[in-house]
């Protein structure tokens, strides 16, 4: 029963690492109240060099500021370390957040990641920017955007 878990579990991580290497932008739909309703993309530079992925994120948007966070996959946790995260916190949800907003054609710095030569998934999230009422930005990651 184990080992059908496991074979499943493999299955599907190369169904996703197959899928992401065919999908190179990674677009996300953002709504904010105080912006409207509009697509941000993403483009995710992942240079490999050896057995280290130099990772970044790019706002292709040219419609808004935003705040990236991304989550890395693999077959198990063992198979990657990440290596050098400066800007870069990770939080007990399991997603890499990106500390500096972003601006339109702007790149996060590299978050440096050790796979010991196996395959890995990054996944690329965004928000919106909004401002509260003191000009600060905000990036609410628990926004629920409204049915239309």
């Amino acid at each position: 029963m184990k080992k059908t878990k496991k074979y499943k579990f493999k299955i599907l991580i190369a169904i996703i690492i197959m899928t992401m290497t065919i999908m190179k932008p990674i677009i996300s739909i953002c709504a904010n109240p105080s912006v409207g309703r509009f697509q941000i993309k993403f483009e995710i530079q992942n240079t490999k060099e050896e057995n280290l992925n130099n990772i970044m994120i790019k706002n292709a948007s040219t419609q808004s500021d935003c705040y990236v966070r991304i989550k890395i996959f693999a077959v198990s946790e063992d198979y990657y370390t990440v290596k050098q995260h400066s800007s870069w916190n990770y939080e007990e949800d399991g997603y890499w957040y990106y500390q500096n907003m972003l601006s339109s054609e702007e790149f996060t710095t590299n978050l440096v990641v050790e796979t010991n030569n196996q395959p890995i998934v990054v996944i690329a999230e965004g928000v919106c920017v909004s401002y509260d009422e003191n000009g600060n930005p905000l990036g609410d990651w628990n926004y629920i955007q409204p049915e239309y």
